[in-house]
């Protein structure tokens, strides 16, 4: 499963927070966010969590979600 966050910047920017401080708090680099914000890489469902946590709500894109 590929995990897309469609808003993480707009939520970040909304929380006041500072990419290094969301890194810090969700536990990835700095140049994974920087794609992850820009739709260039995914995310794995626990880091996907982590953010839904902090932001209390979240949108996902999700692409290949198989039940195989």
């Amino acid at each position: 499963m590929t995990i897309i966050p469609l808003d993480l910047a707009a939520k970040r920017k909304h929380a006041g927070l500072t990419q290094k401080q969301l890194c810090e708090k969700i536990g990835i680099s700095e140049f994974h966010l920087l794609r992850a914000e820009k739709g260039k890489v995914s995310m794995s469902f626990k880091t996907a969590l982590k953010c839904t946590g902090i932001f209390n709500s979240m949108t996902f894109y999700e692409v290949g979600l198989s039940l195989d």
